[in-house]
């Protein structure tokens, strides 16, 4: 799922990986989270050189994975 994602590195998608192994298991989890709450709590996964994922790929990750309607995260982004 993620290797179709734009601008995502290797990286990042490891990191994403690596934390939450099931993508199902993640999207419940965000759904329970505010929107704001599940962004930040994305955008603080750290990957292997230590740098985080951030705010703006969390916010693309968590509208891709809690869409409703499937054009969100081209209308928001």
């Amino acid at each position: 799922m993620l290797d179709g994602t734009h601008r995502f590195s290797d990286e990042q998608k490891r990191a994403i990986v690596e934390r939450h192994s099931n993508p199902f298991k993640l999207m419940d989890r965000l759904l329970k989270m505010s929107a704001g709450d599940a962004i930040y709590y994305l955008a603080e996964i750290q990957t292997e050189s230590g740098r985080r994922i951030g705010p703006v790929f969390a916010q693309k990750l968590y509208l891709m994975l809690t869409s409703q309607a499937g054009d969100e995260v081209i209308h928001s982004v």
